[in-house]
């Protein structure tokens, strides 16, 4: 989590309210766009060593560190407009599709927390010494500190659903999705909810170039691709299902979703929750035990696809 000193400037000040008020004030904002229409923030009291912000002995560092994250962010928004300026200069950007998403969910690693003092290992591509600050004694930002955001601002930045990179809930697995493409795309500055993947991008690129998904390799079959071409939601701004159901597993975290019902668990130790995310998109409202028969319809076929897709680690060998 670096960046430069000059975009870090920019939000020196932005994040000293702490965790709450942020994610709050972002809310709030969300409403007033209509991007959440009948939404409910998630519940945020969980996996939190400093509830009260003001009681937070780090709110200095921490305030700098999200800092940093919204500098980083800065500066890719600007190399991603010197793109589009270069596509444009060159009469290329009215037949181009550009797609942008985020990746699943902040991360929430914190090398500060883990022990105290300096750890001093690798180096930066000019020879300086990588620090690894403990205990939060060194403020981050420079190339030459090593840290992260957090678990507490990585919930934040899922406003308003929860967790982070590696869990399966939506403050996770709910990816900003852009398409840009004016010479095809005619609706524009719409918001479209079909659930889609990842696994579908690979089948839009092939019909938009009009290729074929090969079948063989040096004479080895290939497992089809699952996925579904987005090219007639883009172009008809057509809504509802492409997938009759969408799975994900990640380091024990799970999830399934068939239709508006979703179940998903935080990690192998812990129990499977039941949501319906079409009046509970935040996860707040567990219908686990509401619903016993269609919990274990879900999670039988949870078991099903993590078989078919070989999701289990292999067993170590001697």
């Amino acid at each position: 989590m670096q960046a430069l000193p000059e975009d870090i400037k920019k939000y020196e000040n932005t994040y000293e309210k702490g965790w709450e008020y942020i994610r709050q004030a972002r809310f709030e904002r969300m409403k007033k766009s209509g991007l959440f229409k009948g939404y409910k923030i998630s519940l945020s009291d969980f996996m939190y060593p400093e509830l009260n912000w003001h009681n937070n002995k780090n709110k200095a560092w921490d305030a700098k560190a999200m800092a940093v994250h919204a500098a980083m962010v800065d500066g890719m928004d600007k190399n991603i407009g010197k793109l589009i300026k270069t596509l444009k200069d060159n009469n290329l950007l009215d037949n181009t599709l550009i797609m942008f998403l985020s990746d699943n969910g902040a991360s929430a690693e914190d090398p500060a927390l883990y022990g105290s003092g300096f750890d001093r290992a690798g180096s930066t591509r000019d020879g300086k010494i990588v620090i690894f600050p403990k205990n939060k004694e060194v403020l981050p930002g420079p190339q030459t500190v090593h840290t992260g955001i957090g678990a507490q601002w990585a919930n934040t930045t899922s406003t308003p659903f929860r967790y982070w990179k590696s869990k399966e809930h939506e403050g996770v697995i709910s990816t900003p999705f852009i398409a840009f493409w004016p010479k095809k795309i005619n609706q524009k500055n719409t918001i479209n909810t079909t659930p889609a993947h990842i696994i579908d991008l690979m089948s839009t690129c092939l019909e938009v170039a009009g290729g074929k998904y090969p079948t063989q390799y040096n004479d080895n079959p290939i497992t089809l691709t699952p996925g579904t071409s987005l090219l007639p939601v883009f172009l008809k701004n057509s809504s509802g299902q492409i997938h009759k159901e969408l799975f994900w597993e990640h380091f024990g975290a799970a999830a399934l979703r068939q239709g508006n019902y979703k179940i998903v668990k935080v990690n192998n130790n812990s129990d499977w929750e039941l949501y319906n995310l079409k009046a509970d998109r935040s996860e707040i409202n567990n219908l686990a035990n509401k619903n016993p028969d269609l919990l274990k319809s879900l999670t039988q076929r949870w078991e099903k696809l993590a078989n078919d897709y070989k999701v289990y680690p292999k067993p170590l060998s001697n």
